[in-house]
């Protein structure tokens, strides 16, 4: 007869799992049945009492959010989800694009950030993009590490510092929260396989992570996908180092998970492989390829200025005399990461590891169960023991250093290649680093009991509560905000507070518990402050560009509008459901840019924007570079090329514009702006 589990190991039927797990859901499901979403589509609205924010302040910084991924997803839902759709100077294959708009085709499956569009409409779909990808960031984290620690409160501690962290605060939300949720999901799947005590179980386990991975995969953005897989996998290596899982297990469950992962992406590929390459053949991102060493020490230290950055003193940023570089609130946004506190956790996983395997306090026992049903001579945890010990701690030092060389070491160009770095900016990596520091710090966190490690732990806060503050101001100092609006004791505190914080974790006992809820309050609380609370999508779904283009369309008529005026016009027309021409190009067709304007093939193969003014009549079209990837493009409405490749059924224009091809049929007013509607008449 076979020996029964441990009784530690029976960790699927913990009642707190199911328990945090029914809140999360609960949570989600309450958000999105009130139509409450966190977008900054308000910066869109006509009037600041129609705007529908309950609130907070949207944010302008989020343009990729407001005018282009939420348009889009918008147009697509009210479009009723084409397959391909002009986004810009080409047509778009929705399912192989990112931040294309989601499509019925049977990639739905696997994308589940978008089924709220699907079955709920555009209002209530955008909630749930918004909201599903937090709480599946948070449900996963949780599982993840209450599997290494075995301590609920510090699970959900640690989960909420890693879900609502100020860098995922920052950027365009809800990216890049869907990242590390599907990554860290498939984490924990595939460490429950290695846990499950029947080998079927096994199986499906691995092969529910390898779905999982599937979707991580279709987000389709390298620069967090990379870095992340590095993190995630050196945790896998780690706890399998650590837990001494059989090796047939693992090849049994990595092998499913390897092809229920690739399976659905070979399809995908094969299916999409035109606009695959399409991507891939442009300077940006298709062959983009990022340099080593290019990374911001600044960056890695804005962690605790979060909450004074969403006040007004952000509103001054790179507005001060001698402004730098870090001007953007996202791109100057980090995890909880100031490094001095970094450095003193990766010194105690050192430590860690070199005191070896007694640190973990287990016991032989000649009876131990093997997770594939058979009994092993070899040791297990003791009843309440954390599965992450030495191996896992040094696992994760080891993917934090990779990660810290690839972005201040000059490493040769090889490195990047073989590590698949090379698509990694260095700008990207606060989120897999600030994830990496806090699954670490989970990991010491239930290993500080033994006396030896005191000396440690209370010299390293002296030296990281002084070092931190000391970081924290002199990256305010950097950013060149205000620094009147804050005191800088105050800059210096917030610093203090959080290595203080982290500190407290690493202490164990009563101590970890009560700083680990610090820490997951005081990240929910960061991130509300930078986060709106909006309610519905009036300010793109009523607006009055898409209520007069609905008042003139036929059912059946062309879609596609040209744009001759600012960005924020054309994310009205693609929210009342049209396909703007103009605007953001996510790949360029090279049959229409060769043919418009053939000698600036530099500026326009790329991922880039394009505002749109009108040209002489007859004139040739020609591209001027802005700042960035932002364009102004400027060509004659009528021109052949444009009516013969592009066909536009409509022109949108803040000013008159004169052509045979035009009839204008409307004109309004919206926001500030005096527009006029044309019909193209051929």
């Amino acid at each position: 007869m076979t020996p029964p589990l441990p009784r530690h190991d029976r960790r699927w039927w913990d009642p707190v799992r199911p328990a945090v797990l029914g809140v999360v859901a609960a949570a989600f499901l309450v958000l999105v049945a009130l139509d409450v979403s966190g977008s900054s589509i308000g910066v869109l609205a006509e009037r600041r009492g129609d705007d529908g924010v309950v609130a907070g302040e949207p944010r302008p910084i989020r343009s990729d959010e407001y005018a282009l991924r939420t348009p889009l997803a918008l147009s697509a839902a009210r479009q009723d989800f084409p397959a391909t759709s002009w986004v810009g100077l080409s047509e778009v294959d929705n399912a192989a694009a990112a931040h294309a708009g989601p499509t019925r085709g049977w990639e739905a499956a696997l994308t589940p950030q978008n089924w709220g569009y699907l079955l709920l409409g555009p209002s209530r779909g955008l909630a749930w993009t918004w909201w599903w990808s937090f709480a599946v960031c948070l449900a996963a984290s949780f599982l993840l590490v209450l599997r290494l620690t075995r301590s609920p409160v510090l699970a959900l501690g640690i989960a909420a510092a890693i879900t609502f962290n100020p860098y995922t605060a920052w950027w365009s939300a809800p990216a890049p929260a869907p990242f590390v949720g599907y990554a860290v999901l498939a984490a924990e799947l595939l460490l429950a396989a290695w846990a499950c005590r029947r080998r079927w179980g096994a199986v499906g386990l691995a092969a529910v992570a390898g779905l999982v991975g599937a979707s991580f995969a279709l987000l389709l953005y390298p620069g967090w996908q990379v870095p992340l897989g590095v993190v995630l996998a050196a945790l896998c290596v780690g706890v399998l180092l650590d837990g001494r899982v059989p090796w047939r297990r693992v090849v049994l469950t990595v092998g499913v998970a390897a092809v229920t992962m690739l399976a659905p992406l070979g399809v995908w590929y094969v299916q999409h492989h035109d606009a695959i390459a399409a991507t891939r053949a442009t300077y940006y991102p298709g062959q983009r390829v990022s340099e080593a060493g290019t990374g911001s020490w600044v960056q890695l230290s804005t962690g605790p200025l979060a909450p004074w950055l969403a006040g007004d003193a952000g509103a001054t940023l790179g507005r001060s005399p001698g402004a730098g570089p870090y001007d953007n609130l996202s791109e100057s946004a980090s995890s909880w990461l100031p490094l001095p506190v970094l450095g003193l956790v990766m010194a105690l996983a050192l430590v860690l590891a070199l005191r070896g395997r007694s640190a973990r306090r287990r016991t032989a026992s000649p009876a131990a169960v093997d997770p594939v049903d058979r009994p092993v001579d070899r040791p297990v945890a003791q009843a309440g023991e954390p599965v992450a010990g030495p191996a896992t701690a040094a696992a994760l030092t080891v993917a934090v250093l990779v990660l810290l060389a690839w972005a201040f070491l000059p490493l040769p160009e090889a490195v990047g290649k073989v590590t698949l770095l090379s698509m990694v900016p260095p700008g990207r990596l606060p989120l897999p680093l600030g994830t990496a520091f806090l699954l670490l710090v989970a990991v010491l966190a239930g290993r500080t009991g033994p006396r030896a490690w005191r000396p440690v732990l209370a010299g390293g806060a002296v030296v990281a509560v002084v070092a931190s503050g000391w970081v924290a101001w002199s990256a305010s100092r950097r950013l060149s905000w205000d620094v009147d609006l804050v005191p800088g004791a105050l800059v210096v505190l917030s610093g203090a507070g959080l290595a203080a914080v982290v500190v407290g974790v690493l202490a164990g006992g009563l101590a970890t518990r009560v700083c680990a809820a610090v820490l997951g309050v005081a990240a929910l609380v960061g991130w509300a402050l930078v986060n709106p609370l909006q309610h519905g999508a009036a300010p793109l779904l009523q607006s009055r560009v898409a209520t007069a283009l609905h008042r003139h369309a036929d059912a059946g008529a062309n879609p596609r509008v040209a744009v001759y005026g600012g960005l924020d016009v054309v994310a009205l027309v693609r929210a009342a459901g049209f396909q703007s021409v103009s605007g953001q190009t996510l790949y360029p067709s090279e049959e229409v840019m060769e043919a418009l304007v053939p000698d600036e093939r530099r500026e326009w193969n790329n991922y880039a924007q394009y505002q749109w003014a009108p040209g002489a009549a007859g004139s040739d079209a020609r591209i001027d570079p802005v700042r960035g990837t932002f364009m102004q493009l400027t060509v004659d409405p009528c021109s052949p090329v444009l009516l013969d490749l592009v066909d536009p059924g409509w022109v949108v224009a803040e000013s008159r514009l004169d052509g045979d091809c035009l009839d204008q049929v409307d004109a309004f007013r919206a926001r500030d702006k005096h527009l006029r509607l044309y019909r193209v008449t051929g």
